[in-house]
């Protein structure tokens, strides 16, 4: 049997929580090199070669590993792989592969927007319009996917939030004119749901995090989160020099102190320009 056959197997018996699931989706999307293979074929060598050469960091590492763990004992147990749990004598590297969150960017710079502008709809899964509208929004990637055309104001150029994780997310965006033609560029006649992939289906999450992970690696953007488009929306309002409650409105934030680490971000980021000037005085 495949690794895809064998895990649709194991996932048959699971009554996990929604983020079990999830984690369970994202761990097999990042083994798609082993899904059409045969078990019996997977060595523990090619399984050590996908660890070495990943560029995650060691804790989604050490859950991939989990996840492969779990797949061999279900295969072993009912006699769908004669081998040994290859997954559990793997080795971790020692060097941090990944890009964790406190040592990285987390902003979408100026120049990397400008190469998504520049690449608009000459992407291979045509998403580089949904980025762009994340950026631009503040959306949450759930808001955003769950928009149907019917929550689009053209009149009030608006986009009406109906679902979202909290009570101050239910609100209305305004749309910026240069975001207008990528909305109705969306709005096919037929469609319940807004955005929707190139054969037409409703977007899940774990799809478009794919395919934005993909995304950046083909357009040599640095590593990125999709919540990274929060954060570049917030600080790029606070830099211009938004209200913070407006802001705080906008990403339909609860408390305003969770909107406060945006500015103190900005405020760092202007604390090191001035820093970076020589001042070249003599006494």
């Amino acid at each position: 049997m495949t690794f895809e056959e064998v895990y649709k197997l194991w996932l048959e018996n699971k009554d996990v929580k929604k983020s079990t699931m999830k984690n369970y989706i994202t761990n097999f999307n990042r083994s798609s090199i082993l899904h059409k293979m045969q078990m019996n074929t997977i060595s523990g060598l090619f399984l050590q070669n996908i660890i070495n050469k990943a560029n995650l960091t060691k804790g989604s590492l050490r859950n991939l590993k989990s996840f492969w763990a779990n797949i061999w004992d279900f295969a072993m147990l009912n006699d769908l792989c004669s081998k040994k749990n290859y997954p559990k004598l793997l080795k971790l590297p020692s060097i941090e592969r990944g890009n964790k969150t406190s040592l990285r960017e987390r902003i979408i710079s100026n120049k990397e927007l400008e190469i998504l502008w520049n690449n608009l709809y000459k992407d291979k899964r045509k998403i580089v319009d949904i980025v762009l509208i994340l950026c631009y929004t503040g959306l949450r990637i759930g808001e955003l996917l769950n928009i149907k055309v019917k929550d689009i104001d053209l009149k009030e150029k608006a986009i009406k939030i109906i679902n979202s994780k909290t009570v101050n997310g239910i609100r209305t965006i305004p749309i910026h004119d240069k975001l207008l033609p990528l909305i109705t560029n969306r709005m096919y006649k037929g469609n319940e749901y807004l955005f929707t992939t190139l054969d037409n289906k409703h977007y899940k999450y774990d799809s478009f995090d794919n395919h934005f992970r993909i995304l950046c690696k083909d357009l040599k953007l640095k590593y990125h989160t999709l919540h990274d488009t929060r954060h570049t929306f917030a600080t790029l309002q606070i830099a211009n020099g938004t209200d913070i409650y407006i802001v705080k409105d906008l990403l339909g934030h609860t408390n305003v102190k969770t909107t406060q680490i945006y500015a103190k971000v900005t405020n760092e980021k202007k604390n090191e320009a001035v820093k970076a000037i020589k001042l070249n005085i003599k006494k």
